[in-house]
């Protein structure tokens, strides 16, 4: 047999029935042929002994011809066999692969932090030469919510600082409440006298949210002051019920929700730092609804949902009127 041939038999798939039906049709065909040539000796005047023994003699082995159509017939066993041989082979193959990629992986972590670590002494010893900035000063972070007619009390209040130590970004979330005069005080929060920002985004029921970011190069600070004051001015919102529907329809409860954005119809775009928004999450109920009013009607909203503890999605919508309800279909992830 050739290459070729062996090849193309060794890939064969067999017969899916059950043996014991496979080996009786085998036996039975087998059999039909040494019935004919039975017949045939008796057409050529052979008694029938001597009919049988011819053709016994022409036929061969009986079960060996057996076992050989047998073989052929339930290649399927034999093909599973070869295909969990290959599967094994590749999945060493592939344990083989990861195994040497991670420690290649874990070798250039290794170099990259002394790399990092060798620039920091570095970096140290250039700041001492250099001279240092002096002891950081800090200050407090006021934040003071109101509408159009007075402070709002009791609302939530989102921070995220950002700074720059020896180079490198760094963010960090932060949340209060505002008292009865609207105010909300981060004591000792900013670095005064160092590059650093601020995120704040306000949110109180009934309102829209509001957003205020500033970056602070740290080089204006004088010293006389001792805090910092950030006024937010919060609209009116409209209250509205979401619903969050499967690709069939169906609701879907339990999702968590979280704020994004707002942008309003003027363009003036409100954010919800993720990270710093954990205090105002929310959840769908049985129904997969959940009322919101973080928004005002005539904003493109943005919602950030997660399912399962999956990863979070993002969700747009036009806001609708108040108390007009709104289904919006599962985020894609």
């Amino acid at each position: 047999m050739s290459r070729l041939a062996l090849f193309r038999a060794w890939l064969r798939p067999g017969d899916w029935r059950p043996a014991r039906e496979i080996d009786a049709d085998i036996r039975e065909e087998l059999e039909f042929h040494y019935q004919a040539l039975v017949d045939a000796g008796l057409e050529q005047g052979l008694t029938l002994p001597q009919a049988e023994s011819t053709a016994r003699d022409r036929f061969g082995p009986f079960e060996r011809h057996a076992r050989d159509c047998q073989w052929v017939d339930r290649g399927d066993r034999i093909m599973l066999v070869r295909i969990l041989l290959v599967y094994v082979l590749v999945l060493t193959g592939a344990i083989l692969y990861l195994f040497f990629g991670l420690s290649e992986e874990r070798a250039e972590k290794q170099r990259l932090v002394a790399m990092l670590e060798r620039q920091a002494v570095i970096a140290n010893v250039k700041a001492a030469v250099e001279g240092d900035q002096g002891p950081v000063r800090w200050k407090s972070l006021n934040v003071v919510a109101q509408n159009e007619a007075e402070p709002i009390a009791d609302a939530q209040v989102l921070v995220y600082l950002k700074t720059w130590p020896d180079g490198r970004f760094q963010g960090q979330p932060f949340a209060a409440k505002t008292n009865a005069e609207g105010r909300a005080v981060f004591k000792d929060l900013l670095p005064a006298n160092r590059r650093h920002g601020i995120a704040v985004s306000v949110f109180a029921p009934e309102h829209a949210f509001a957003f205020h970011h500033q970056i602070f190069d740290g080089t204006a600070d004088d010293g006389a002051a001792t805090a910092q004051t950030v006024l937010c001015v919060l609209e009116p919102a409209d209250r509205f019920v979401l619903t969050l529907v499967d690709p069939t329809g169906q609701p879907i409860a339990d999702a968590a929700v979280k704020p994004s954005r707002r942008q309003t119809e003027t363009g003036v775009e409100h954010l919800a730092y993720h990270s710093a928004a954990d205090p105002v999450q929310l959840k769908t109920d049985t129904k997969g609804q959940v009322s919101l009013d973080w928004f005002k009607h005539g904003d493109q909203a943005e919602i950030s949902v997660q399912l399962d503890h999956a990863r979070w999605e993002p969700v747009k919508f036009a806001v609708p009127p108040a108390d007009q309800p709104i289904v919006v279909p599962q985020p894609a992830g």
